[in-house]
């Protein structure tokens, strides 16, 4: 019996390139508007509103993803996203 199972091909070197500057982009972007919504929650709300705006933040999150996305992907999104800050907090060589 032979093996179906096709071994996925590599990227060649000038897509991995492609992939890495957009992906570079996309964090710096991300980042830019972390930085401005911070700004702005600490403008416009108090230490009280910690929970609902956190609340609100993660499902308008997910609405505006699932309004694009299926659930799987949206989950994957949550996953990935929650693995990203775990990151952040732990530091890079833990």
């Amino acid at each position: 019996m032979t093996d179906k199972t096709a071994a996925r091909p590599a990227p060649d070197a000038e897509l991995a390139k492609n992939m890495a500057t957009i992906k570079r982009g996309v964090d710096a972007r991300v980042g830019e508007i972390r930085r401005g919504l911070a700004h702005w929650i600490g403008d416009t709300t108090t230490s009280a509103d910690h929970t609902p705006v956190s609340i609100a933040l993660l499902e308008t999150a997910i609405d505006r993803y699932l309004d694009i996305h299926d659930e799987a992907d949206a989950r994957d999104l949550i996953e990935r996203a929650l693995r990203r800050a775990a990151q952040r907090r732990r530091g890079p060589l833990q």
